[in-house]
């Protein structure tokens, strides 16, 4: 996978449609991408997308993008 604001918002987006759109800042090296939600609760989530497409993402992260 190559890091660019294109293909990390598509790899959110088949993660969960609403991640796409809700981050609020996101930043990348050559293994890896950090996109930083803020969660309604006043805490901050990051989701990680790794090189090879993998990625992790909290489960209170998605739980919140299935309310939207």
């Amino acid at each position: 996978m190559e890091f660019n604001y294109e293909s990390i918002n598509d790899k959110l987006y088949e993660i969960h449609p609403n991640l796409s759109s809700y981050w609020s800042g996101i930043s990348w090296d050559d293994k890896t991408a950090t996109v930083t939600y803020d969660l309604e609760k006043g805490k901050e989530c990051e989701v990680l997308i790794h090189i090879d497409g993998s990625y992790s993402v909290p489960k209170e992260l998605i739980e919140e993008m299935n309310e939207i």
